[in-house]
């Protein structure tokens, strides 16, 4: 049997009982679904000849405990190891060839076998990623080591115990939730170099701290949502930074770089919790600040019926207005005292009534 031409087709598709598997070295080009579901597969050898691993060419090869991937492989297709590993309990640690062009929608999606990708420096041509990782459940590690890499939309997106990336200069292009839904990440820092940073890249990761260059202009939702964000500008050394702008909560602990270069300058203003943005959640959702009491200014009060609490001689009472507009917002207001006695008459004890009044929000309540 010619191997050459049979990784050409999908002749062992669903095979749930191959168990090896060793493609002989004059092979190059790997045809979409080959081994698909080969669920037995333990381990499988790419030999150094491969350029091309088509889509869904190894897809949901649970079993697969290790994958290093030939260097001379160009392209890797949509789910081209879409579930690798996924019950084999191993840790995969994924490193992409520096001669890898593209690599496809969800290429090493749907599992928690891997742990850490790391993009090989010194390529030449700009890799593609596609949504290449989305919902890599036990991802932790993410080092792209080229600045010749476009970080296409949901690349990282759903990667929920992510905590570290590093990102190399030279990246110029970060699209959209490409870091969302991770709340365990705790810092990215965006090169100088970034241009172009897309929608909610780092929704849902509450926890992170985004250092970005004053440069870029964010689009909508583009960082909102996380601990904090700070922009950044290269100073004319080209070797320090200094920080122009912090908001949400203030720094806690300035790092001593941002992308290997030397902070020079952090404003006292912006270490001053007093000054920092207030945060009032999506559209002005919030009655308060997030970060301290401050009331938004934006907001639109909802008032209920007030609760009227008298003072025992009936001399003053409070009346307690609660806004439904946003949590935990209330106000308190004296009111105005006048009293009434209702005449007596032969069948009913005469009583004193007492009617408290107050003017809010431009009403008479009583």
């Amino acid at each position: 049997m010619d191997m050459k031409e049979c990784a050409k087709h999908v002749l062992f598709i669903y095979c749930y009982y191959v168990e090896e598997l060793d493609i002989p070295d004059s092979v190059t080009y790997i045809g979409k679904n080959a081994f698909w579901r080969c669920e037995a597969l333990e381990a499988i050898h790419i030999p150094s000849g491969i350029t091309e691993i088509s889509e869904g060419a190894f897809g949901y090869l649970n079993k697969v405990t290790e994958l290093t991937l030939p260097s001379n492989i160009t392209v890797i297709g949509k789910n081209g190891f879409v579930g690798l590993g996924n019950t084999s309990g191993a840790e995969i640690h994924i490193t992409i060839p520096k001669n890898v062009m593209y690599v496809g929608y969800k290429a090493f999606a749907r599992t928690e076998a891997i742990k850490s990708v790391t993009v090989e420096a010194g390529r030449k041509e700009n890799l593609q990623l596609d949504g290449a990782f989305r919902v890599c459940g036990g991802l932790e590690s993410v080092e792209i080591l080229s600045g010749n890499v476009i970080i296409g939309n949901n690349d990282f997106r759903s990667c929920s115990v992510l905590k570290n990336v590093t990102l190399a200069n030279g990246i110029t292009t970060i699209g959209n939730y490409v870091f969302s839904s991770a709340p365990y990440l705790q810092k990215v820092e965006f090169p100088s170099t970034v241009t172009s940073l897309g929608m909610g890249v780092l929704y849902k990761s509450s926890e992170a701290v985004a250092y970005y260059p004053s440069s870029v202009e964010l689009p909508y939702y583009a960082l909102e949502g996380i601990k904090t964000k700070a922009a950044y500008s290269v100073n004319l050394d080209g070797k320090t930074v200094t920080i122009d702008s912090v908001m949400e909560t203030p720094l806690e602990k300035t790092p001593e770089t941002i992308c290997g270069m030397k902070i020079s300058a952090v404003p006292d203003e912006y270490k001053d919790e007093e000054k920092h943005f207030h945060y009032y959640g999506e559209e002005n959702s919030q009655a308060y600040c997030s970060i301290c009491e401050q009331l938004n200014p934006n907001h639109i009060h909802i008032w209920n019926t007030p609760v009227w609490n008298w003072e025992d001689d009936y001399s003053k009472a409070t009346a307690v207005f609660s806004c439904t507009g946003g949590a935990g917002h209330e106000e308190e207001v004296i009111a105005e005292i006048t009293s009434q006695t209702t005449p007596a008459d032969c069948t009913k004890k005469g009583e004193t009534v007492y009617t408290a009044s107050v003017l809010f929000e431009g009403k008479n309540v009583q």
